[in-house]
């Protein structure tokens, strides 16, 4: 089995047709985008959870748990939170549900494509975790450096390269995870007062644990994040 968890306890609303929403249920050709999202783990073998980490406030006034119910197996989960110091904060949440299995943390605005051929690539290798990379420079995105395809640091919103980590981080187990996250937090590794998950692979490497990287070049990795990104990729999403 496979965990898969989105930290989802943003605030963040976006505007369309008059009324402003969780940017997972921005309606793309008919459909709430955090479908296109779940849909491209379909070919990722084995049994798979969901692990969705919600805002309360989203819960019921935008019936976002019903939604993610409704689009997911029945093993999955929907856990609501209030606010917390940041994505990594707001996955451990979940650590009463992560256990030795793999682990995936996933980011709600990006559509990986093709998962299942970089899942089996970062099995293979029999790393301890892997990163997905592009190229760009915006602030917004956690950075790596990267020698021949192995993460040696990571930055958080800090440009230092321009290889961006995408928002999905695999892990071979996730006891490793969360006593690594343990680590980073009682460290107080943050940026700009919160933690972020990026700041775990550091503490995976000071430990000596190998991270493999693999390029994703733009056609494989469609940024959401935006009403301006969304309708700019949105050719790419199917029906």
């Amino acid at each position: 089995m496979i965990n898969i968890v989105f930290p989802m306890a943003s605030l963040d609303l976006f505007e369309q047709g008059g009324k402003k929403i969780p940017l997972q249920l921005f309606e793309i050709n008919g459909r709430p985008l955090i479908s296109y999202i779940i849909e491209s783990f379909s070919n990722v073998k084995g049994i798979k959870r969901f692990i969705f980490i919600i805002n309360a406030s989203h819960a019921d006034k935008f019936s976002l748990e019903k939604t993610l119910k409704l689009l997911c197996p029945k093993k999955s989960l929907v856990l609501t939170v209030g606010k917390t110091k940041g994505a990594l904060c707001t996955v451990m949440l979940a650590a009463d549900f992560i256990d030795a299995n793999e682990l995936l943390i996933v980011n709600s605005d990006q559509l990986i494509l093709n998962i299942e051929v970089l899942l089996e690539k970062f099995k293979k290798s029999n790393c301890e975790a892997g990163v997905l990379s592009f190229k760009s420079t915006l602030k917004r995105w956690a950075y790596g450096l990267i020698r021949n395809e192995k993460l040696l640091e990571s930055f958080v919103r800090n440009p230092t390269s321009s290889n961006a980590l995408a928002g999905f981080f695999y892990f071979k187990n996730g006891i490793d995870f969360l006593m690594n996250a343990k680590k980073t937090i009682k460290n107080s590794w943050t940026t700009d007062g919160l933690f972020y998950v990026p700041s775990v692979l550091n503490q995976y490497i000071l430990d000596g644990a190998t991270i493999n990287t693999i390029k994703m070049d733009e056609a494989h990795i469609l940024n959401l994040y935006s009403k301006d990104m969304i309708y700019k990729n949105r050719k790419n999403l199917s029906r």
